[in-house]
This record gives C-alpha cells, structure tokens and sequence, in this order.
C-alpha cells in the first residue's frame, strides 16, 4: 500500500526555531491509511512519550470530540445518542470546552499530538473553525494527513466489508459500490 502525506503545512518547526516553542502536530488520514493504527500506538504508549503531550481524551482516536465541538450537529445527528439529539448545542458546547482545556494544558516547550481521522470529513467551514481554535494553543501547527490511493483504498475497503459484513460494499454515507465483470 503507497500512502502519500495529504499535506505538511509551511510553518514546520524544528526545535529551537519556534522561540522555545515546541508545535502541535495535528495528525489525520482518510479511511484505511493506518491513522487507527498510528493512534492506537501513541495512546498505547502515552505515558512513555518523552517531551510529547498526546491529546487523547481518554480515547486513542479524538475523533468523537472533533466531531462533537467542530461539525455541525446536523451533520452527525443520525450518529448520536437520543438524549444528546434534543439538545446538540449543549453537547457541542460541552466538546468546545473540554478541547479548550486539553489545549490550554499543553506546555510550551513540549511537543504535542493530535489524532483524528474525522479531521478528514471536516467541511471547509468546520476546518475553519478547528484551525482558529488550535490557535489559540499558541503553538505552531504543522498539519499531516494521509490519504490512499482510489484502487487501494477500494480493494482494501472491498475486503474487509466481505470479511466483516457479508455482501456490503458501500462506504457508508457514499454510493453503492458496483462491480462489473467483462
């Protein structure tokens, strides 16, 4: 599988260049890249990361508090729990706050991780927004995401809905998959 670097954004600092402070990687792929894979390990080894903050929330992948604080609850209310449907402002409000905080822990002179592979499905609008707020951290971002190519990703996705799913071949939220045979 080729995975090519989605983007590296231009204000890539190394250490030393950012006046003492160290940035925020915001780390995230499109389906079947390995992202899950990279998170799971940087959760799995958080507390033996040196000079490294990983921005978790208790998960390995941030992406429910990613989409709760920056996508539009019209966007995912299908996705959520009954109780939090009546009332999405409060659960994004709740999001925004404790990703505020996670931010506003973050230690200047540490380098820090975010992971998550929602990041992807963002509208522009919502990265917009999600750019703003990682701002406020005072870090320089340097962004990196991953994506597959169309044929891999297909094959991949092909398999593994076989495996674990029957005959479903649809990527949810797309069109259906048609296979033809000449």
């Amino acid at each position: 599988m080729r995975k090519e670097p989605l983007y590296v954004s231009p204000d890539r600092r190394r250490r030393g260049d950012g006046g003492g402070v160290e940035p925020l990687v915001v780390h995230f792929g499109t389906h079947k890249t390995g992202t899950s894979s990279i998170q799971e390990t940087l959760h799995a080894n958080r507390d033996r990361l040196d000079e490294v903050d990983f921005i978790a929330f208790g998960l390995a992948n941030a992406s429910l508090t990613i989409r709760n604080a920056f996508m539009h609850p019209e966007r995912h209310a299908r996705r959520m729990p009954p109780d939090a449907a009546r009332n999405p402002n409060l659960r994004r409000r709740r999001a925004r706050e404790r990703f505020k905080s996670a931010l506003a822990a973050l230690k200047p002179e540490r380098r820090a991780i975010l992971s998550a592979e929602l990041i992807s499905h963002l509208d522009a609008d919502e990265c917009a927004d999600l750019v703003e707020t990682l701002r406020c951290a005072g870090k320089p971002l340097i962004f990196v995401g991953y994506m597959r190519d169309p044929v891999s990703y297909y094959r991949s996705l092909f398999q593994e809905r076989l495996k674990n799913h029957g005959t479903t071949l649809a990527p949810e939220g797309n069109a259906a998959l048609t296979l033809g045979y000449n």
